[in-house]
């Protein structure tokens, strides 16, 4: 017998906050409850954020410098990470006894559940986060779909297979944190750099198999051929000779990586905009509503996208279009934890919204601060 409580990864934020301001405001119920949860939780802060001394190192070169972020913060970067760095493939090859993480990450790029599961533990053990690497079933909306109009059953077999991330939320418990593309909730409060086509990381389609053959991609080819190569800076500093033709070199190599950079955040920009006329009615809304936070954010100091009811007057307030930020924040919560239908009237409400914002903080802002918006930020 299955059951589950919906929305429960929302409300386990809303919970936690909850409980918080119950203790501060004296409730003895809630201040019991968090030193009994106190105990287990030390011993998740002692054996869950252990890392291997090689993943450690592995993690360093590619993540920089070990710290300590808060949840959504560690979440945000290790699903931006494993959205653009490495491949979803069902089907890969045996890791001949190297360590799994180090494997999927450093060698073949590319895995599964397991391998995504397995490196976005360590990921955000590395940030600081406590979490444990979990296998079970996944039961898709259309199989329990199905199993509604039929008895109520479900058959499971090994395909429905699959492993997952969860992280320890202070006073609340594990709650899960899916990486894996394809089974990723294609909605998010705040736009990230990987929210661009409206998922929180990416999709099947935009992770392909495409170019593999004999169950190897062209890139591992490649990074294999790579690795058999000289280091070409050492044929390059033989050229180079002189020290200010070398720099002129790497200055204008930054600077042609500072341009594709500019190029490619406003092309990702473009694709949010570009999705408020999108057929999907949801996908619209809620794209809108991220871009409306995502500018109010610049305004509304500690603006945190999992609370954002905490400071509903305070944004409100900052904007003079704010009289409608209250509807637009429940037509949103709606649209995300609801099964109630959207309608085009529901989109263009949205829509007008986040022009508004964008419109009133551009205003505000003088010509200099204009050209760091739109060439370093890209919010418009």
């Amino acid at each position: 017998t299955l059951e589950y409580i919906p929305q429960t990864v929302y409300y386990s934020y809303v919970t936690q906050q909850d409980v918080k301001d119950r203790a501060d405001a004296g409730d003895e119920d809630a201040k019991q409850y968090l030193k009994d949860e106190e105990s287990f939780r030390e011993m998740v802060y002692t054996y869950d954020l252990a890392i291997p001394d090689e993943i450690e190192e592995m993690l360093e070169e590619y993540l920089g410098e070990r710290m300590v972020l808060s949840t959504s913060q560690a979440k945000v970067l290790v699903l931006d990470f494993l959205a653009y760095q490495v491949k979803y493939r069902d089907e890969v090859e045996n890791n001949d006894g190297m360590d799994l993480v180090t494997f999927f990450l450093s060698k073949r790029r590319a895995g599964h559940s397991v391998h995504y599961a397995a490196a976005a533990t360590m990921m955000l053990r590395y940030y600081g986060v406590p979490a444990r690497y979990v296998e079970g079933y996944y039961i898709s909306p259309e199989a329990a779909a199905e199993a509604a109009e039929n008895g109520g059953k479900i058959y499971l077999t090994e395909k429905d297979a699959h492993a997952w991330t969860e992280y320890y939320l202070d006073g609340v418990g594990w709650i899960p944190f899916e990486t894996t593309p394809g089974y990723i909730n294609s909605a998010m409060y705040a736009l990230s750099p990987n929210a661009v086509d409206g998922d929180e990381g990416a999709t099947s389609e935009d992770i392909s198999d495409e170019g593999v053959e004999n169950g190897v991609s062209e890139e591992s080819e490649k990074l294999e051929q790579e690795e058999e190569l000289d280091n070409p800076i050492n044929d390059w500093q033989s050229i180079f000779k002189w020290r200010k033709i070398w720099w002129a070199f790497l200055l204008g190599a930054l600077l042609l990586i500072l341009i594709l950079t500019v190029a490619i955040r406003r092309l990702r920009l473009r694709r949010v905009i570009k999705t408020f006329a999108d057929s999907d009615l949801p996908l619209a809304l809620t794209n809108a509503f991220s871009y409306a936070v995502t500018i109010m954010s610049r305004r509304v100091k500690g603006l945190d996208p999992s609370f954002l009811r905490q400071k509903e007057a305070e944004t409100a307030e900052a904007f003079a279009c704010g009289d409608t930020y209250g509807a637009c924040l429940t037509l949103n919560e709606r649209t995300l934890y609801s099964s109630a239908e959207v309608t085009e009237e529901d989109r263009d409400q949205m829509v007008e919204f986040a022009r508004s914002v964008k419109r009133e903080y551009r205003k505000s802002r003088n010509p200099f601060q204009r050209i760091y918006d739109r060439l370093v930020l890209c919010i418009y």
